[in-house]
């Protein structure tokens, strides 16, 4: 356990030096945004600490986690009922990041794991099960993606309305969502979504499950690998 003081502009320069110094693999931010009981009602927004999370995401030598706190994950349930977390994954090397650390996550017997799979629709003329098929074998080339304790739904979506209308459907089955901060930008499962997205710190997919009109109020952690 580490603690520095400093001034609130220069905060982000002291945790990326620290994190390049101790050779860090994850730096953990809490959003900046808190709501109230049961994840209801905005208590405080904190817009120093969005500048800190901002720059630390810029700067970061590192992969950074992006933690939105809504409610306890364990909230109203029994303490052997399972943590059920669900990652969203489209593709690319942060959703390979995220899985990484949902896998590390499974370590924990309380934890199950649903990983969702959003694959963009093929281009007219294509072979829709051909191509599909080869998207899913492809992603299983991944040892992290044979893991048979893993629960997989795998959806084709064509427009980012679908993928909303998918994420919606879901929205009471976990207690967890993860997924990579840039998932699915330039794919057809986000086209339109960009629009509508609040806070661009946690991407498209992430801002839309942390957004006030989203049904349930579970937590999100978004995940952004070093570029």
């Amino acid at each position: 356990m580490f603690t520095s003081l400093t001034a609130a502009k220069e905060m982000h320069e002291h945790i990326c030096g620290f994190a390049l110094d101790k050779s860090s693999n994850l730096i953990l931010l809490s959003f900046h945004r808190i709501w109230g009981a049961n994840g209801i009602g905005i208590i405080s927004d904190d817009q120093n600490m969005r500048s800190l999370n901002r720059n630390v995401l810029k700067r970061a030598p590192c992969s950074v986690g992006l933690f939105v706190y809504r409610k306890p994950i364990w909230q109203h349930k029994s303490i052997e009922s399972p943590c059920r977390v669900c990652l969203i994954y489209v593709g690319g090397n942060e959703d390979k990041e995220a899985l990484a650390l949902a896998d590390h996550m499974q370590g924990n017997k309380q934890v199950s794991l649903t990983v969702l799979r959003l694959f963009p629709a093929p281009h007219p003329g294509e072979n829709n099960k051909r191509s599909v098929r080869q998207m899913i074998d492809k992603d299983r080339d991944d040892d992290r993606l044979r893991n048979d304790s893993i629960t997989y739904i795998d959806w084709m979506v064509a427009d980012g309305t679908k993928t909303s209308k998918i994420l919606h459907s879901v929205a009471y089955d976990y207690d967890l969502f993860l997924v990579g901060r840039r998932s699915g930008i330039g794919t057809t499962v986000t086209s339109g979504l960009g629009d509508w997205m609040e806070f661009d710190e946690l991407g498209i997919i992430g801002d839309l499950l942390a957004s006030e009109y989203y049904p349930s109020k579970d937590s999100v952690l978004i995940i952004q690998q070093q570029a």
